[in-house]
């Protein structure tokens, strides 16, 4: 039970800082590459509408993600790695919850303290 409200916690307290971020911030840049952020299913998840912005010196990855089983999809988080132009490889961790229902979707949103709109893949990988 501790386990749980720890991780219900860190994920409360990081929705309210992107929360708080979008609130402050004015202008921002958008990567629009429809190459990088294309739909990709990942294990019967589907991961669509991604975008990626950059404001205030931090880098916001936002997508939905859909379970495409016809039963509960159990899980702990998504990693999700990019890899820019010069082949850095940064992963985001991605937090829905415990477990998506049956056709059920919830958005990602993924922060890092990098520029790294100038991506050139993007994969996801789920911990179970």
């Amino acid at each position: 039970m501790r386990g749980k409200n720890i991780q219900m916690f860190i994920i409360g307290i990081s929705i309210l800082v992107v929360g708080i971020i979008f609130a402050i911030i004015g202008n921002s840049i958008a990567t629009s590459d429809s190459t990088v952020l294309r739909n990709q299913e990942v294990d019967n998840l589907l991961f669509e509408n991604a975008s990626l912005e950059y404001e205030n010196n931090i880098s916001t990855y936002t997508v939905d993600v859909t379970n495409k089983q016809d039963n509960i999809y159990n899980l702990k988080y998504i990693n999700i790695k990019i890899k820019d132009e010069e082949n850095n490889e940064y992963t985001l961790i991605g937090y829905i919850g415990d477990y998506l229902n049956s056709n059920e979707t919830r958005k990602i949103t993924a922060s890092i303290d990098k520029d790294i709109t100038d991506i050139t893949s993007i994969t996801y990988s789920i911990v179970k």
